[in-house]
């Protein structure tokens, strides 16, 4: 076990440690091939075999937060100057699409609290086994169902096992939908204990935090914290040219199942152009998404679960952030809240899926219409500013280390 701090949060050396491994993971969707023993990265090909502590050197392990951080003093400073690591967990060396998933949502965070003056690094985890921490710093931890996959030999989650990231200092930060996602609804699904056991647990979905508020966990610990704007360092032109040339009438990115496929096979007969990316588990992102996106007149939003399967709150406003942010129309089968479709009416065409054709093809035909949704779009994302809603919670995940109320 390593040193842990005293209330004040000194330096300690965090991880997984001894007393949480070996580690399973369940719940995979493909069964890997490959060598089962560690990889010069220190990672490993298949995740269902175990992992002898004494085989972990130090060059296996990734060093989550910067080393010049080993003497931050928390609550030394309260209400400013916080050093907060942001740190994305993939599901280990196979994982392709964890990472440039959540990149631009961290990236986009991190610019978020940049702005309220706190110090911010981005570290990827791909394999929690072998992720570290030797600073006090705090964490905001995406990717946060994955968390869920880690179990040490007694079949406990590891993190809840091990404190780790500390219970003290992190917030766990859902993006999945978790009356369907299976890390929350299979009969030995992990993502609960998480939540019973870390205080707080922020979620960027209305329908996913009304869905706590119903449970019999403490419901301080929960809070909403969407998604909002905060400007990059190289912010796209506010309104691109209206003759601008689209060479795709609709992109759709996400994976393939038979319920978008039924969609997307609708809009092909009305003779629109799909371009369908993303529809496995590798897929395309960075620079490549974005320049499909530029090049499409029409951005498709698709539920991934139908009404029957309970989908029908699925927020997917990670999907509609970068076209609204390029100035590309977002048209989105109905999802989330009333409150949520009300807040973003002006931005997004929000259409009941018998009525996706019909309303694709009259903004395809109207072009000036489009113009004016786009213009709306970057409106309203832009006036809604990330900072303001982190403010808060942020504030609270210090003010709970250090044993102080919020002001």
């Amino acid at each position: 076990n390593w040193a842990r701090s005293d209330d004040n949060g000194g330096a300690d050396d965090a991880s997984l440690g001894n007393s949480a491994l070996p580690i399973t993971t369940e719940g995979m969707e493909v069964e890997l091939e490959g060598t089962s023993s560690l990889s010069k990265h220190g990672l490993l090909r298949k995740l269902t075999t175990t992992v002898n502590p004494d085989e972990i050197l130090p060059e296996h392990l990734t060093q989550l937060d910067p080393s010049e951080w080993s003497d931050y003093e928390p609550c030394a400073h309260l209400g400013r100057n916080m050093k907060i690591v942001i740190v994305i967990v993939c599901e280990g060396e196979h994982d392709l699409s964890t990472q440039p998933i959540f990149e631009p949502i961290a990236s986009t965070l991190a610019s978020g609290l940049r702005q309220l003056h706190h110090d911010v690094h981005v570290s990827i985890c791909v394999d929690l086994r072998f992720c570290r921490m030797k600073s006090s710093a705090y964490v905001i931890l995406l990717g946060a169902h994955h968390l869920a996959r880690y179990k040490d030999g007694n079949g406990v989650i590891a993190s809840v096992a091990s404190d780790f990231p500390r219970r003290d200092r992190t917030a766990i930060y859902n993006f999945e939908e978790v009356k369907t996602q299976a890390d929350w609804v299979l009969a030995r699904a992990g993502m609960w204990d998480i939540v019973q056991y870390y205080d707080n647990i922020w979620d960027y979905s209305l329908s996913n935090h009304l869905h706590f508020l119903s449970s019999s966990i403490p419901h301080q610990r929960f809070q909403h914290v969407p998604l909002l704007y905060a400007p990059s360092s190289t912010p796209p032109p506010i309104f691109p040219p209206p003759n601008k040339q689209r060479a795709t009438d609709v992109v759709f990115y996400g994976r393939l199942n038979k319920y978008r496929s039924s969609m997307i096979s609708e809009l092909r007969a009305a003779n629109i152009t799909v371009r369908h990316l993303n529809a496995g588990l590798e897929g395309v992102w960075g620079s490549e998404l974005t320049q499909a996106i530029d090049s499409s007149s029409i951005v498709l939003s698709l539920r991934y679960f139908g009404e029957n399967e309970g989908g029908s709150g699925e927020w997917k406003f990670t999907r509609f952030f970068e076209p609204l942010d390029r100035g590309v129309m977002v048209v989105a089968e109905e999802c989330g809240t009333e409150k949520e479709r009300e807040f973003w009416g002006d931005a997004i065409a929000f259409v009941k899926r018998e009525n996706i054709v019909r309303e694709i093809k009259y903004f395809l035909e109207n072009t000036g219409e489009r113009q004016e949704r786009v213009r709306r779009g970057q409106e309203v994302l832009r006036k809604n500013q990330y900072k303001d809603v982190l403010d808060l919670p942020v504030r609270r995940l210090e003010t709970e280390r250090c044993h102080q109320r919020p002001q």
